[in-house]
């Protein structure tokens, strides 16, 4: 898992399935990591040393590092979905969601949608350079 800011409900993490997967995952801060939640899959179909997978995996672990984020989570009346979002300069861009059916453990939420919040990632590391 990747460092979680102070204050963050969320905390993120890179999953690489060699050669050809990878997969920004997200769990709620403070649950076990059996519980659902939401991830962002990248799939290359070419070869191992094709550089699109790893450019794309950059590129959206990049707004996580340096933007706000939250992972809305909705209940519908048989499905749950998650969707991850990033704040820009005015307003919250998504980044990707999934929808799960109602028998997946998923965190317990007594209200239809519920909010998982993360500062930028950045902000884990202190004001120090690494």
């Amino acid at each position: 898992m990747l460092p979680t800011p102070p204050g963050a409900s969320v905390r993120y993490g890179v999953a690489i399935y060699y050669p050809f997967e990878a997969a920004i995952i997200a769990r709620p801060h403070g649950l076990a990591d059996d519980h659902f939640f939401w991830h962002l899959p990248f799939e290359s179909h070419s070869e191992p040393d094709d550089s699109g997978l790893a450019t794309a995996l950059i590129g959206e672990l990049d707004k996580l590092i340096h933007c706000p984020s939250r992972i809305r989570q909705r209940r519908g009346w048989l499905l749950w979905s998650f969707t991850c979002e990033v704040k820009g300069k005015t307003r919250w861009h998504r980044l990707g969601g999934i929808i799960t059916c109602c028998g997946a453990r998923v965190p317990n939420s007594s209200s239809p949608e519920s909010l998982y919040e993360s500062p930028p990632i950045l902000e884990a590391c202190g004001d120090e350079p690494k």
